[in-house]
């Protein structure tokens, strides 16, 4: 059974729920990255940003992006390349292609029809092994609770989103699932944000700890719209953000964390 966690120490028992999932994280990890709460339509930014932020501890700054109505989150990664964040784009690996429209670049990007869906998850797991995912999809839907986990769902949309995942379970429940970590909170089907805490490894955490959302294969990636049935989903980018193993991102982080005291606690030279 194929498991991947990027953010566990891995217990020894694959998980067959959400809440098992991020059990296998562990509450004091999970309060170590709190939701990135994008602030637009600026998730083709945030997605990259989380990646980011696991692959190094650094959270890198996406400010000039905040305005944006949408966008590409290659042209995000490309700026925070420029910050010294590298990564790798597999969108041709998956059949995107690109075209000039106005002298702008625009995805044409792969319908994700479902005889295509083991060849997109192959092809998705395959890469996940070597670490976070950035993954850009229409008619993606935002992330909402349902019951006794957080998912992506057609209930109250059909939006376009940028994802980050993380990871990958066999759902005792919904099979396989893919596992995002969220750049924004759930929302319950009401519309209304998701405020309630639960327990994860004996700690009471609420939504701003764990926003992991899942992708299911079974009845959401590569169907159709059970709003508009022939509408269906598609993928317009593929990034990978590779990761070292957990314990040495975690150095990463702390090492970071104390740079940044560092400079902030060093006095500042007078002038006269």
């Amino acid at each position: 059974m194929t498991y991947i966690n990027h953010l566990s120490r891995y217990t020894g028992k694959p998980p067959t729920s959400w809440k098992e999932f991020l059990e296998d994280i562990g509450p004091d990890i999970l309060q170590m990255y709190p939701v990135q709460r994008q602030s637009g339509a600026d998730c083709f930014a945030y997605a990259p940003k989380i990646a980011i932020t696991l692959q190094t501890g650094v959270s890198p700054d996406s400010t000039c992006f905040k305005k944006y109505d949408g966008g590409e989150p290659e042209e995000a990664a490309k700026y925070f390349k420029e910050q010294g964040y590298d990564y790798q784009d597999l969108s041709r690996t998956f059949g995107i292609t690109y075209s000039r429209v106005r002298g702008k670049r625009n995805a044409n990007p792969v319908l994700c029809r479902s005889e295509k869906r083991d060849s997109i998850k192959t092809k998705l797991l395959n890469y996940l092994e070597e670490g976070a995912l950035v993954v850009g999809i229409q008619r993606c839907g935002y992330p909402e609770w349902h019951k006794d986990h957080v998912r992506f769902t057609y209930d109250n949309n059909e939006d376009a989103h940028a994802v980050c995942i993380i990871g990958y379970y066999e759902d005792a429940k919904l099979g396989p699932c893919f596992v995002s970590k969220c750049s924004n909170l759930p929302s319950l089907k009401s519309g209304k944000p998701m405020k309630k805490k639960i327990s994860i490894g004996g700690k009471k955490l609420g939504p701003n700890y764990y926003s992991f959302a899942l992708l299911p294969l079974r009845d959401w990636l590569c169907n159709s719209n059970r709003m508009i049935p022939s509408k269906l989903q598609a993928i317009d980018s593929v990034l990978l953000y590779p990761f070292s193993d957990i314990e040495g991102r975690l150095a990463s982080r702390l090492a970071s964390r104390l740079a940044s005291v560092k400079r902030a606690s060093k006095p500042k030279k007078l002038k006269f």
